[in-house]
């Protein structure tokens, strides 16, 4: 890494930032690039494994936490989680990139740095290739790697100027999970923003109004979680008579018993006849 940071790897981490997001930087280092992007705003947190670097940088009050992917137990998630110069040196590579992978929210950016393989220059014969450097990317062979776990969104090469004014060449990629994964995130979220919803009805009788794929779903969350469930309801005669669970399938809905409206179609019609709880109206809380 450059000291202090190139100003396009700031920019370009910003870029893919929310304000005052969170940030990990495995293998931090003496932890220029934190401590530049601390000044921006963001909340930073360093990984490395060198207890004197850990160590300084949690002297300053910056966080950083001493150890590994492969050794530390981290349960925290980030909006953005950097990688900068350390693929190069990682033996096994699929294991590293799948750690990286589970420390990046559903919704956040991986960033991620190494040497440029494919304009290494000869003014120092055979530098690049060393004992520390055991893998040598292209563009195409880092997005490879990465493409099991995350897809690639961002590509460019840069130079980093060095300490006597040569210049290094690098590429980063900015990784991102496929939108299939921010559904399910975002589908659990919506699940429980619907359980905290009917929250005050739990002990008492309710019946499911929409006998569809939603129903069976949200039927099994309720059951699970203690509510009281005693009918479905639904205007086809083909599902009518039949029992889910344990649950009958009903035409209208028993005396006594709130309305929940699991189905989008024919809403209107039911409001007008009924009161109902609309678990789709995203106001509710």
């Amino acid at each position: 890494k450059s000291s202090p940071p190139d100003l396009d790897v700031v920019a370009a981490i910003l870029k893919h930032t929310p304000h005052d997001g969170s940030l990990l930087d495995v293998g931090c280092g003496g932890g220029q690039l934190i401590t530049r992007l601390k000044e921006d705003g963001m909340r930073v947190t360093g990984l490395d494994t060198s207890h004197v670097c850990a160590d300084s940088l949690n002297a300053k009050g910056i966080p950083c936490i001493h150890g590994s992917v492969f050794t530390t137990p981290i349960d925290e998630q980030w909006d953005v989680v950097t990688c900068c110069h350390v693929l190069e040196h990682i033996i096994d590579l699929q294991y590293f990139v799948s750690k990286l992978a589970t420390l990046v929210k559903p919704s956040g950016k991986l960033y991620i740095e190494v040497p440029d393989s494919e304009r290494y220059t000869a003014s120092t014969p055979f530098q690049d290739y060393n004992l520390e450097h055991v893998n040598h990317f292209t563009r195409e062979s880092l997005v490879t790697l990465f493409k099991p776990f995350m897809k690639c969104v961002e590509f460019s090469e840069r130079n980093i100027e060095l300490a006597d004014g040569s210049l290094y060449p690098a590429i980063y990629c900015v990784f991102e999970f496929p939108r299939a994964n921010n559904y399910v995130h975002d589908s659990k979220m919506e699940m429980d923003r619907i359980i905290r919803k009917l929250e005050q009805y739990k002990g008492k009788p309710l019946c499911l109004w929409g006998v569809g794929q939603f129903c069976f779903k949200l039927l099994r969350v309720l059951i699970d979680n203690g509510f009281d469930v005693v009918a479905l309801v639904d205007d086809n005669p083909y599902k009518q008579g039949k029992r889910i669970e344990w649950i009958p399938v009903v035409s209208f809905p028993p005396e006594g018993t709130t309305v929940v409206l699991t189905s989008r179609i024919s809403g209107g019609f039911i409001k007008a006849k009924w009161p109902v709880i609309d678990i789709f109206d995203s106001q509710i809380e």
